[in-house]
C-alpha cells in the first residue's frame, strides 16, 4: 500500500523563496485562494507502522494510515497533509484482528501473539538531504490478554512544529450525530458529483470540487507553485483524456471525526475497510489494482446552509493505490 501523489518534493532539493502572505485568484477556479509558500526549514513528519495486525490510524480526524490484508507488515506513512497548524495533534490507533490465512474475512478476535508498533519521527529536508529524525511519539501494544477483544483503541496527542498553515479544517461548522441521516444524503450527493465529472470526463469541474484538498497536499508536502499547478493540470488531463468508470458507491458508512468537523463515506467491507468510496479499478502489469481518491469534507464558518443543508467543500484530498480484492 502506497500514496500516489509523490510526495518526494520533499525529499528533492528544496528552495527557500521566504514567506509569501498574499491571496492571489487561482485561474482553475476563479476563486482566491492562498499562495503556496516555501521556507528555510520544511520538517516532514512520518509515521512507522510494524504490526501483523489490521488497523486505522487517525491522526486529527483523517485516516493516515491503514492496512487490513496480512501482507506488508512494516509500513511507512507521510502525515504533513492533516497537520493544520503547530501545537498539540491528535492521535486516535484502532487495532483489529488479522486476516484468514485465506485473506476473505477478519478473524474474530486479537491474537496475543501478534504484534503492533509504530514510530512518529520527525525529520527535516536541508538542500535535498533529511536531517536525523527525532521520535515525537511512539507507542507498542501493551501484553495483555486480547483473546475475546474484537478491537482495541487507543488514543493519544503529539506536539508537531510546522511552518506553515493549511487551510484548517477545525475552524470549520460543527456536524452532529443526531443530524447523520440528512448529512449521509448531502455527502453522497457530493460524491456522486465528484464521480459524474470524472467518469464524463470534466476535469476541471473536478478540480474545482477538490482544490481547497489538494492544497492543503500540495503545501504540507512543500510544493512550489508550479509544481502544484502541475499536479492539478496532471488531474485534468487525465480525466479529459479519456472515459473511466469509477466503482459504485456502495458498502460504506458516513464517518464524523475531527471532533465533529470532517465528513466522509468509508468503506465496511473487510479488504477495504475504513478506505474511501471513489474507486477506479485497472490492471497495471497483470495485476488488478485500484486507485483511490479519498476525500474529506468540511463546512466553512461564515458561509450561509442552502434551504438547510450545509454548504460543503473538499478540506482533504489523498490518493492511495492498493492490489484489488473483491
Amino acid at each position: 500500500m502506497r500514496i500516489s501523489i509523490s510526495f518526494l518534493f520533499v525529499l528533492m532539493t528544496i528552495q527557500s523563496c521566504g514567506q509569501n502572505k498574499e491571496r492571489v485568484e487561482n485561474q482553475t477556479t476563479g476563486k482566491t485562494i492562498r499562495e503556496i509558500e516555501k521556507y528555510d526549514n520544511e520538517p516532514v513528519y512520518r509515521l512507522k507502522v510494524t504490526s501483523s495486525l489490521s488497523y486505522t490510524i487517525r491522526i486529527n480526524g483523517i485516516t493516515t494510515a491503514s492496512k487490513n490484508q496480512n501482507t506488508g507488515n512494516t509500513r511507512w506513512f507521510l502525515v504533513n497533509n492533516c497537520i493544520p497548524a503547530s501545537g498539540e495533534q491528535e492521535l486516535e490507533i484502532n487495532i483489529r484482528p488479522s486476516m484468514t490465512s485465506d485473506g476473505t474475512s477478519h478473524k474474530e478476535f486479537i491474537e496475543n501473539s501478534n504484534t503492533f508498533k509504530i514510530e512518529l519521527e520527525s525529520t527535516s529536508g536541508i538542500s535535498g538531504s533529511l536531517e536525523e529524525p527525532t521520535i515525537v511519539y511512539q507507542y507498542e501494544l501493551p501484553e495483555g490478554d486480547y483473546s475475546r477483544q474484537e478491537t482495541f483503541v487507543h488514543k493519544a496527542s503529539f506536539k508537531a512544529e510546522v511552518p506553515y498553515e493549511l487551510i484548517d479544517w477545525r475552524n470549520g461548522k460543527t456536524f452532529k450525530d443526531k443530524d447523520s441521516t440528512i448529512l449521509k444524503t448531502a455527502v453522497l450527493e457530493f460524491y456522486k458529483d465528484l464521480k459524474d465529472h470524472y467518469e464524463h470526463k470534466n476535469g476541471e469541474e473536478y478540480i474545482k470540487l477538490i482544490e481547497k484538498g489538494m492544497y492543503n497536499l500540495a503545501q504540507g508536502a512543500y510544493y512550489d507553485n508550479d509544481a502544484f499547478e502541475k499536479l492539478k493540470k496532471n488531474k485534468i488531463d487525465f480525466i479529459n483524456r479519456k472515459s473511466r468508470e469509477l466503482e459504485d458507491l456502495d458498502n460504506y458508512q458516513l464517518e464524523i471525526s475531527g471532533n465533529g468537523k470532517l465528513l466522509s463515506l468509508r468503506k465496511i467491507d473487510g479488504y477495504n475497510r475504513e478506505e474511501g468510496v471513489l474507486r477506479r479499478k485497472y490492471t497495471k502489469n497483470g495485476q488488478e489494482t485500484v486507485h483511490i481518491d479519498d476525500i474529506y469534507l468540511y463546512a466553512p464558518q461564515g458561509i450561509d446552509s442552502d434551504n438547510g443543508k450545509e454548504k460543503l467543500e473538499v478540506i482533504v484530498y489523498q490518493n492511495l493505490v492498493k492490489p484489488y480484492f473483491p
